[in-house]
C-alpha cells in the first residue's frame, strides 16, 4: 500500500494517545480550504469524465473553528462525548459554518449528525470511537440494500444538507457498534415484504427490538459533499454510502472493513461523484454502484450517474468496481482510471476488476461504463457480468450495454471473461482493447452476448483479436 504509507502508523495510535494531548484545543484561526484534486482533468481519455471533474469541486468553509473540547468532549476513551459533538456541530452551523475540530485523543460518541456548511475535521492523532449503546443512534431515514426505511442512524449522518465535509487524518472506529449493528434475517425479510406491499417509508420502522444493520457514513439527499483523508476501521456494514447526493468528492480515504457486507464505498442514486487517491479494503465489493432495489413506489426515481474513480488501490473478496445488484433506476456514465489491486490481510487482490450484476426481478440498466489502465490480481475473472444474479426471475429485463476495458494487465487471473446473459435478454456490447492477460488458466465463459470485441488483446502471449456477434 505504497500510496498510503501512513495508514499503519495511524492504526497504532488507537488507544495510545499521550495524556498531555487530551485537552488540546484546536487553533482558533481555523483551517485552510481543502485543496483541489491533484490530477489534470485533461489526462483522462473520455471527454465526459473530464467534464465531471471540471464541475465537481469540493466545498469551501468559513475560517471558523469549534473544538469539541470547548463543548465538553474529553478524549480519554471513556467519557461520553455525544452531547459535545452535537453542541459543536449546532454552534458551527448557527454561526454560518466552519470546522468542528476533533483534536488528538480518543472520543467515545454515539451518532454524529452533520448540518450544512460544517466540516467535521478529525486531526491526526484523534480517534472517534463509536459507542456500543444502540440508544445513541436515533431513527433516521436511510437505505438498506436499495430499500428506504427508518432505522438506526448511520454513525455519521446528514439529511438534506448542503456543503458538508468529513476531513482530517484521524481515525473513525466502529468496533464497538458490533454489539447492535448487525443484520437479522427475518427483519430483512420483513423489510422486503413491506416494500412489495407498498408500506410508506415512515412506517417501515426498524431499530430497537427490530434491528437491521446500518452504514458507517451516509449523507442522504445532500449536495456538495467532501470526505477526505480519514481512515475507517472495523466497520460492520457498508462503509461509505452517499445516497441521493449530488456533487460528491471522496479523496485520499482509507477503508478497512473486513466483515461480510462491509463494502468500501456504495454511491447510491447519486449524480456527479469523484473518487480519487483512495485505498479500499473491504469485506465485500470495494466500490459498489447502486440505484435502488425493485419497484419501490416510495423511492426517489433517479439513476446513479456521472462517476469518476481514479488513482486508487483495492483489496477484498469481490469486485474492484461493481455495478448493482441494486440497479433498478439505472447506472450510467462510469469511468475508472489508473486502478490497482494490492495485497492486504488475507487477500491478494480482488475477485473481479469489473462485476456487473442484476436479474429480471430488479431490472434496470448498466451502460456507458469504461475503465482504463487497470492492473491487478483477480482470483476468478477480470470481468464478470450476469443477468441472472441470485437466480431471481420476473418480467423486468435488465440492460447491460456499452462497456469497455482498455489497457488492462493481469498479474494473474483464472479467466478473462465470465459473461452470462439470458436467452431472451442478452448482454449487448463489451469491448476490450490494448490488454495483456497473463497466467490465464481457464477458457472464457460467454453466453448470450450480442457483441464482444477484442482489439490488440493478448492472452498468455497469444493474440486474441476478434469480433463475436450473437454468441450463445
Amino acid at each position: 500500500m505504497s500510496t498510503h504509507p501512513h495508514w499503519v502508523r495511524r492504526l497504532l495510535m488507537i488507544g495510545s494517545v499521550p495524556a498531555l494531548l487530551l485537552g488540546v484545543l484546536a487553533a482558533s484561526a481555523g483551517t485552510a480550504t481543502p485543496t483541489p484534486m491533484p490530477l489534470n482533468p485533461m489526462k483522462l481519455p473520455w471527454p465526459r469524465a473530464n467534464e465531471i471533474l471540471a464541475r465537481v469541486q469540493p466545498p469551501k468553509f468559513p475560517m471558523r473553528t469549534f473544538s469539541v473540547v470547548q463543548f465538553g468532549a474529553i478524549g480519554n476513551g471513556r467519557s461520553d462525548c455525544t452531547a459535545a459533538f452535537h453542541k459543536a456541530v449546532k454552534a458551527c452551523w448557527a454561526a454560518g459554518g466552519g470546522s468542528v475540530m476533533v483534536p488528538p485523543g480518543v472520543y467515545r460518541t454515539g451518532a454524529i449528525k452533520l448540518l450544512s456548511h460544517v466540516d467535521l475535521h478529525i486531526q491526526k492523532g484523534a480517534t472517534i470511537d463509536f459507542s456500543g449503546n444502540p440508544r445513541q443512534y436515533p431513527l433516521e431515514r436511510c437505505r438498506n440494500q436499495g430499500i428506504d426505511l427508518m432505522t438506526f442512524s448511520p454513525l455519521i449522518y446528514a439529511y438534506d444538507q448542503t456543503n458538508i465535509a468529513i476531513t482530517g487524518h484521524g481515525i473513525l472506529n466502529a468496533a464497538r457498534t458490533g454489539r447492535w449493528n448487525h443484520e437479522v434475517g427475518r427483519n430483512w425479510g420483513l423489510l422486503q415484504k413491506m416494500e412489495r406491499e407498498g408500506v410508506p417509508v415512515k412506517d417501515r420502522v426498524f431499530g430497537m427490538g427490530r434491528p437491521l444493520a446500518t452504514t458507517f457514513i451516509e449523507p442522504y439527499h445532500c449536495t456538495n459533499v467532501l470526505i477526505k483523508d480519514i481512515t475507517l476501521v472495523h466497520s460492520h456494514w457498508w462503509q461509505l454510502h452517499p445516497t441521493l447526493c449530488t456533487d460528491v468528492t471522496i479523496n485520499h480515504v482509507t477503508t478497512e472493513g473486513t466483515k461480510a457486507h462491509s463494502d468500501g464505498c456504495d454511491p447510491d442514486s447519486c449524480d456527479n461523484v469523484v473518487i480519487n487517491n483512495c485505498f479500499f479494503g473491504a469485506g465485500d465489493d470495494c466500490i459498489a454502484i447502486k440505484s435502488g432495489r425493485n419497484a419501490d413506489k416510495f423511492r426517489s426515481s433517479r439513476p446513479c450517474e456521472n462517476l469518476v474513480i481514479m488513482n486508487s488501490r483495492f483489496s477484498g473478496p469481490w469486485g474492484m468496481i461493481a455495478c448493482g445488484s441494486e440497479q433498478t433506476q439505472g447506472i450510467k456514465h462510469v469511468f475508472g482510471y489508473n486502478l490497482r489491486t494490492v495485497p492486504w490481510r488475507k487477500y491478494r487482490g480482488v475477485r473481479y476488476a469489473l462485476y456487473i450484476k442484476s436479474n429480471t426481478m430488479r431490472g434496470g440498466y448498466t451502460r456507458d461504463v469504461h475503465v482504463d489502465h487497470i492492473r491487478g490480481t483477480f482470483s476468478n475473472a477480470v470481468v464478470f457480468a450476469t443477468l441472472n444474479y441470485g437466480h431471481s426471475r420476473d418480467g423486468h429485463k435488465p440492460l447491460f450495454d456499452d462497456i469497455s476495458l482498455d489497457h488492462v494487465t493481469t498479474i494473474s487471473a483464472p479467466r478473462v471473461l465470465d459473461l452470462i446473459g439470458l436467452p431472451d435478454d442478452d448482454i449487448k456490447s463489451i469491448t476490450l482493447r490494448n490488454c495483456t492477460f497473463k497466467h490465464i488458466t481457464h477458457r472464457n465463459i460467454v453466453r448470450n452476448v450480442k457483441t464482444l470485441i477484442m482489439q490488440n488483446v493478448k492472452v498468455n502471449g497469444q493474440s486474441m483479436d476478434h469480433t463475436v456477434r450473437g454468441q450463445r
